[in-house]
């Protein structure tokens, strides 16, 4: 016995066919239940606070974003610090993205650092939350790799894209608070890994005095009207 028509789920998912109305022919049969929830019910502390946590940096910056050009650059980029301050680990961030050398370098040079990738990170994020996207975020699963690293997986999807973009945040305690110290999108991919490898060939042909003018360069392009 067939059903009555409806409309087909996949328009939602491939946003180019939004104006098409497709008829499909059930075959009456069961649809499968949608997977549980792994965030309900009673959760480790550790993934319950790192979810908090993930969870808080998702609304604000979508908070931020649908504020537009109500907020200048440096209105945003001084929210969005404060959202860095509270919930990532940039001290950690700053050293890893810098690689093996950090530790070479001199007391001052590393306080130089960590305030440029600072307000570099910060000034990033102020320029792509400019405007909002309208996206939307979702919890997909988390994962104890180590007593002390939890993984969260969401997924982000965008009006008009087919497919959903993946991140993977990875959050340790520190001094008693659950922050993000890694974001990997895809999966596979680390954010700290990537600006490594990239930092590591201005490094090996300018030095870290080179570095330091590049992100300054790049700092100025992102505030740059």
């Amino acid at each position: 016995m067939r059903k009555s028509t409806q409309r087909d789920r996949t328009q939602y998912l491939l946003p180019g066919w939004a104006g098409l109305t497709l008829v499909l022919t059930v075959v009456a049969c069961a649809t499968p239940p949608p997977p549980p929830d792994p965030f309900l019910g009673p959760l480790p502390p550790s993934v319950e606070a790192a979810r908090d946590v993930v969870v808080r940096v998702q609304q604000s910056t979508s908070e931020i974003a649908r504020l537009g050009k109500e907020l200048t650059f440096d209105q945003r980029r001084e929210r969005l610090l404060q959202v860095g301050l509270a919930n990532f680990d940039l001290s950690r961030m700053a050293e890893l993205s810098y690689g093996g050398g950090y530790r070479k370098l001199s007391t001052a040079q590393q306080e130089t650092w960590l305030k440029t990738f600072i307000l570099f990170y910060s000034s990033a994020s102020a320029k792509l939350n400019s405007r909002d996207r309208g996206q939307s975020y979702r919890l997909v699963s988390f994962d104890q790799v180590e007593k002390n690293v939890v993984i969260i997986r969401t997924a982000i999807r965008y009006p008009r894209h087919a497919v959903e973009i993946v991140a993977d945040y990875r959050l340790m305690p520190v001094a008693g608070e659950w922050k993000i110290f890694d974001r990997n999108s895809p999966p596979s991919v680390s954010e700290n890994a990537m600006r490594r490898a990239e930092y590591r060939t201005i490094l090996e042909k300018e030095g870290f005095d080179g570095l330091i003018l590049d992100m300054d360069r790049r700092i100025a392009g992102y505030s740059a009207p």
